[in-house]
């Protein structure tokens, strides 16, 4: 195996522990989160449930966490769940604005 396969290996592991089921996306890390889809069905849901989030994975014990990756695939879950015809890049495009990151490149 190379170096990019087991990134790729580990991210699936961190995919395993943010997905979505039963009407929520949950987040299983030290600070397990469960945000209702419901609530997540427009920009200001998103950009609300994406701060409570961003503050929980800031909270797990270590900082390793690609926080902007786990972000995008809340996004992703969130806009596919609920049909929303928003691309994924252009909603974290307004969190990094709204959060002031000016930096694509940057982790949350």
């Amino acid at each position: 195996m190379t170096a990019l396969h087991d990134y790729e290996a580990w991210l699936d592991t961190l995919d395993e522990k943010l997905f979505a089921a039963n009407g929520v996306i949950r987040s299983e890390f030290d600070h397990a989160i469960s945000i209702p889809l419901s609530e997540c069905a427009d920009m200001n849901g998103l950009k609300f449930w994406a701060a409570e989030l961003r503050k929980a994975l800031r909270l797990h014990r270590s900082s390793h966490l690609p926080v902007a990756y786990l972000l995008r695939r809340f996004v992703r879950l969130a806009t596919s769940e609920n049909n929303i015809p928003i691309t994924p890049e252009s909603n974290m495009g307004e969190l990094r604005q709204e959060w002031n990151i000016k930096n694509e490149f940057a982790d949350f």
